[in-house]
């Protein structure tokens, strides 16, 4: 468990923010790198000599595209994935974010040999960071080559609400990616279950609090991984739940074609795959409404399809190659797009 200092533009603002809905996005970012070489990262593609020609220019243009989707939902919190660091982070919101109320951001700290990691930008102020992290000894042992994932980033916000609403936590997780099959699944299946013990000792803690659990979980909700995920399939089963039990409103898009569900499209398999999601859940005291808090909006939950995309059916992120250059030199935008994942919202209204 680690801590780290919030970096915020403006540390006091006042409490006319206090409002009744609530927006939150969860957005893979994809290699959202400065342009410097971290001797102790395996970032060196990602710099003005690397394989991707990562000059400032390409880095602008890309925080431009991600400013723009952002800026066209106005969501109060955003949680990233796939953010380099701080400086990356700081920089994004200075230049595109920060005249639009987004005044508050963190990025937390990472074991990841590329230096990814997860992050938040938010309308709302900030109140407390922690970091878990979820890496397990006996990772090796089963063969996945991999030891590490990415810190599960918890950041509590101040809603401007009295009472138990005051605080809304997010949880943001990016999960290890599907190389190693049905072992890497094992590697998620474990983080599925810190994640769950983290939520019920929060929601244990503070009856009538509200947490969501966002991100990029490299899997669907129907994939093994969520097994020992405690969950219920209709948001109107969540009033008589115990605390922690989450409520996925990824669920309502079950029925859709993959095209139409998909939040990420698997160039190897050249299939759309549904693995950015919301978990919802609360205590007791919430979910049973006897307090007053932020409650999902039923329907509410959708996929941001958004111009910076080749087309719709393979949303590409911000990669320039050397053939690529002379064209990209001719836009003032990168063409390629803001990320290679579409975000997710819901809303959450005061009740």
């Amino acid at each position: 468990m680690k801590y780290s200092i919030i970096f915020s533009i403006f540390l006091i603002f006042g409490q006319s923010f206090a409002q009744e809905t609530l927006k939150i996005m969860s957005f893979n970012a994809h290699n959202l790198f400065d342009t410097y070489n971290d001797p102790l990262t395996k970032d060196e593609d990602f710099t003005p000599r690397g394989s991707q020609l990562w000059t400032k220019m390409v880095l602008h243009d890309k925080m431009k595209n991600i400013a723009e989707v952002i800026l066209k939902e106005m969501p109060d919190v955003v949680g990233f994935s796939e953010i380099e660091n701080s400086l990356v982070l700081k920089e994004l919101v200075e230049r595109e974010l920060k005249s639009s109320g987004y005044h508050y951001y963190y990025a937390g700290p990472s074991e990841d040999s590329r230096g990814i990691r997860c992050a938040v930008i938010s309308r709302l102020p900030i109140l407390n960071t922690e970091s878990y992290n979820v890496n397990r000894d006996d990772w090796l042992l089963i063969g996945t080559g991999k030891s590490k994932t990415r810190d599960i980033l918890r950041v509590d916000f101040d809603t401007g609400k009295k009472g138990a609403a005051k605080t809304l936590t997010v949880l943001v997780n990016h999960w290890p990616s599907k190389l190693g099959g049905e072992k890497a699944q094992r590697m998620r299946a474990d983080v599925a279950q810190s994640m769950s013990q983290i939520t019920a000792k929060i929601a244990k803690r503070y009856t009538g609090r509200r947490v969501v659990s966002l991100g990029d979980f490299n899997d669907d909700i129907t994939e093994k991984s969520f097994d020992k995920v405690p969950q219920v399939k209709l948001y109107s089963k969540m009033k008589s739940s115990a605390a922690g039990v989450f409520y996925s409103p990824s669920r309502e898009l079950l029925s859709k074609s993959p095209l139409d569900r998909g939040t990420y499209y698997y160039s190897r398999k050249l299939q759309w795959q549904t693995i950015d999601h919301m978990f919802i859940a609360g205590g007791v005291l919430l979910n049973s409404k006897r307090s007053k808090g932020f409650h999902y909006e039923p329907g509410s939950f959708r996929i941001v399809r958004h111009r910076h995309a080749v087309n719709r059916y393979f949303p590409i992120g911000c990669n320039i190659t050397y053939e690529d250059r002379k064209e990209a030199k001719l836009r003032k935008r990168c063409y390629k797009g803001a990320s290679d994942h579409w975000p997710i919202v819901a809303e959450f209204k005061y009740q």
